[in-house]
């Protein structure tokens, strides 16, 4: 691929004193337009136009000798290093001096964090997924002894055993990996960006395990939460939420922003709620069964969610007093209102719309339920209904909604 070189110093881009800044235009064959880098020497445009169309040796002509080749050095570095020669690479290492400026571990991270902000400002990211960075940045420091000041060129192997190690021990297979993926995607922008000559994690495998489902059989398990009645309000709240989380199958973060406005009645007058799920983007739609509206009605249509800590601690507390030994969590409740659905032979899809993933996520992740003699077992539950009604929410206009 050939490089094309190029120095301008435009009259329209001319200061007070007449004086405009030398760029230097940057193209490669097959790519399209050019990049303009501005240079740190400003000269007036007549005469940069004749010293440097000159043919004598002179200050403008040594000084873009001497961009030029320090360009073409960066360009065999990259083919050297088998750095991907894009016009956007080539200027990032000029700017950043070449390939023999030491970057730390603060730079490196700040970086890649602020290329997520604007992934999230575009919308391309939700904002739980933005702060699992910052998280993943905070746990990498922590697990591995790192200050922030070291040269990125100095994580080896052993701390990518540190990190997992140390992760493996407080959460489970999938939260792990969640983060052994982006230590690995910021650790491949910093080879990719010249930061460092080599990958530090070359061979390593991200184990995802399988998980094994749990959930509340409706019958048994939520049944005996349903019948118990706690004295103490902290915990029959803590119950009310957790069983409106089981009936819907909303997650922690999308059921404490609804608000009065986001329950809706359809022209049967079952209620509904319509919405875009915090984590994901995607949409979900929700119908509420009478046991959840009952949950409602109870607290006048303003749930009392409380924080996320103390919500998992309560949870565990009020399934352990109802004799059900169980790894409660908020997600257990999302996971109880897909399993009975599905085990009750309600479709995938409706199953898919009211949890707001997609069929395919559904499949992946409650693969074991979907034994045809199960699916088939029962019929009664109200899949049809919920199909029916799900049916008409979407042709139901924003008005009518």
């Amino acid at each position: 691929m050939a490089l094309n070189i190029h120095f301008y110093c435009r009259p329209s881009r001319t200061n007070k004193r007449g004086l405009a800044t030398i760029e230097m235009a940057v193209s490669l064959d097959g790519a399209k337009g050019r990049q303009y880098i501005p240079m740190d020497l400003k000269v007036k445009p007549a005469d940069f136009e004749q010293l440097y169309n000159s043919k004598k040796d002179n200050y403008i002509k040594e000084y873009t000798d001497s961009v030029e080749v320090k360009v073409r050095e960066i360009v065999a570095q990259m083919n050297k290093r088998n750095i991907p020669l894009t016009t956007q690479n080539l200027i990032t290492y000029y700017k950043q001096g070449g390939f023999n400026k030491i970057c730390t571990l603060d730079e490196l991270f700040a970086e890649y964090i602020e290329i997520k902000n604007e992934e999230y400002e575009s919308g391309k990211i939700t904002k739980i997924t933005y702060n699992r960075y910052e998280l993943c940045k905070k746990r990498f420091y922590e697990y591995c002894g790192f200050k922030g000041n070291e040269n990125v060129a100095a994580v080896n192997i052993g701390h990518w055993k540190t990190f997992e190690a140390a992760l493996r021990k407080k959460h489970k297979v999938s939260y792990v990996a969640g983060f052994l993926k982006k230590i690995k995607s910021i650790f491949k922008y910093a080879f990719e960006t010249g930061r460092i000559d080599r990958l530090p994690f070359v061979g390593t495998k991200i184990e995802r395990g399988k998980s094994v489902i749990t959930w509340l059989d409706e019958k048994t398990d939520l049944k005996k939460i349903e019948d118990k009645v706690f004295e103490s309000e902290r915990l029959e709240k803590t119950k009310d939420v957790f069983l409106f989380q089981c009936y819907t199958g909303l997650a922690y973060a999308d059921m404490r922003a609804l608000n009065k406005s986001d329950y809706k009645q359809g022209p049967d007058k079952y209620w509904f709620i319509k919405g875009t799920r915090q984590k994901t983007g995607r949409e979900f739609y929700c119908v509420l069964i009478n046991d959840a509206v009952n949950i409602l009605k109870k607290y006048d249509f303003e749930l009392p969610v409380i924080s996320y800590p103390k919500y998992n601690q309560y949870i565990k507390e009020v399934c352990s007093l109802c004799g059900i030994e169980i790894h409660a969590s908020t997600h257990l409740a999302r996971r109880t209102c897909a399993c009975n659905l599905l085990n009750s032979g309600v479709d995938i899809e409706v199953v898919a719309k009211m949890l707001g993933d997609t069929p395919e996520m559904i499949r992946q992740h409650y693969a074991v339920l979907f034994d045809k003699s199960v699916l088939n077992a029962v019929t009664k539950y109200d899949g049809e209904r919920l199909k029916k009604q799900i049916e008409e929410i979407f042709g139901m206009d924003d008005k009518n909604a």
